[in-house]
């Protein structure tokens, strides 16, 4: 029987030498700190009327610079609004005999359906009034027939108390 082959696998666990991070960052840190000492102790003004004149052209040159976004922006915002308003009224000026055909033919449906239910409602309201006349005749005979049966009544107490 053949054997099976393997391979040996080296098995070492990669170490992080931090002592040598830590230098670097350390050293990176002193070389920045280092540098931005440097630039503020570094007098870029010879004389306050310099650093007046550096701060007033800073100054000139954020407010120039804002006014000029300023500006254009509301500029490019009313020319594009005024562009989609016109394309917009072209659009409906194109479509208004369309609009229009179609409110006449809503108009003339609107009108039959209504006709519709004006003639349904009459007939319920014949119908009401028809059923309202038979409620009163049968209320009317309703009152004939008690005032009948009063009659009959009385008229055979009469007949009783003269026999008894």
């Amino acid at each position: 029987m053949k054997s099976i082959k393997t391979r040996e696998t080296a098995t070492t666990i990669k170490v992080i030498d931090r002592s040598v991070n830590l230098s670097r960052r350390m050293k990176d840190t002193f070389v920045r700190t280092k540098e931005q000492a440097e630039e503020t102790q570094e007098s870029k003004h010879n004389s306050p009327e310099d650093y007046a004149i550096g701060k007033v052209q800073d100054t000139v040159q954020n407010v120039s610079g804002k006014a000029v976004h300023t500006v254009t922006k509301p500029v490019q915002y009313a020319r594009k609004s005024i562009e989609r308003s016109g394309r917009y009224f072209q659009e409906v000026k194109r479509q208004l005999p369309a609009a229009r055909k179609h409110a006449a033919v809503q108009a003339q449906k609107t009108a039959i359906s209504m006709r519709y239910n004006a003639d349904a409602l009459q007939r319920v309201a014949d119908k009401a009034n028809n059923v309202d006349i038979a409620a009163k005749k049968a209320v009317s005979n309703a009152k004939q027939y008690l005032k009948q049966v009063r009659q009959d009544g009385k008229q055979s107490l009469r007949e009783v108390r003269q026999q008894g």
